[in-house]
């Protein structure tokens, strides 16, 4: 009797662990220990946080948003952010391109998290036309903790094309051509 019932409990087990995977939604698929569906309220809300400084065109609370890394390996930093603020002019959110981070950026050691990035890309309506604003932020990084921050943000021309030319540690405004 106590072997029926001991098979019956593992039977449940089974069976729980199994409904439990079936009942996964699509789309949600781990990585790490972070689901896309938290990289993307991540990366959502980064860009929340900074379209507020953009639209008060509050250099200095962005300026506190990029990583220390960022600000000592890129040259003119607060210019750069400067012209990207220029670059809007009235603008406004049109679309989610890819608020979930492709997945998100992670690195790990002995099973454990020591690196977390999410990566955000946009498209902006300005009155000089449609951009795409992309941006990659490091959420956590135990072993390099000043690069915690913005590291990068591009914002081209939506017709451009892929990205091209702007690299890590940097702010880059491309223009529309003339």
């Amino acid at each position: 009797m106590k072997k029926i019932i001991m098979a019956a409990i593992i039977l449940c087990m089974l069976c729980c662990l199994g409904c439990g995977e079936s009942r996964k939604e699509e789309g949600k698929r781990k990585v790490g220990e972070f689901t896309l569906d938290i990289n993307k309220i991540k990366a959502n809300k980064v860009m929340a946080e900074l379209w507020n400084y953009i639209e008060r065109r509050d250099v200095a609370s962005i300026m506190g948003m990029i990583s220390e890394k960022t600000k000592q390996e890129m040259e003119d930093c607060e210019g750069k952010v400067i012209e990207l603020l220029d670059a809007f002019e009235d603008g406004e959110i049109i679309e989610v391109v890819n608020g979930d981070g492709g997945g998100a950026l992670r690195s790990s050691e002995y099973g454990k998290t020591t690196r977390y990035r999410v990566l955000g890309s946009y498209r902006i309506k300005t009155k000089k036309g449609v951009y795409k604003l992309n941006f990659g932020y490091v959420i956590t990084n135990k072993t390099n903790p000043e690069e915690v921050g913005l590291d990068r943000i591009f914002l081209r021309p939506d017709d451009k094309g892929d990205y091209d030319g702007c690299g890590r540690y940097d702010i880059c405004v491309y223009p529309f051509e003339e």
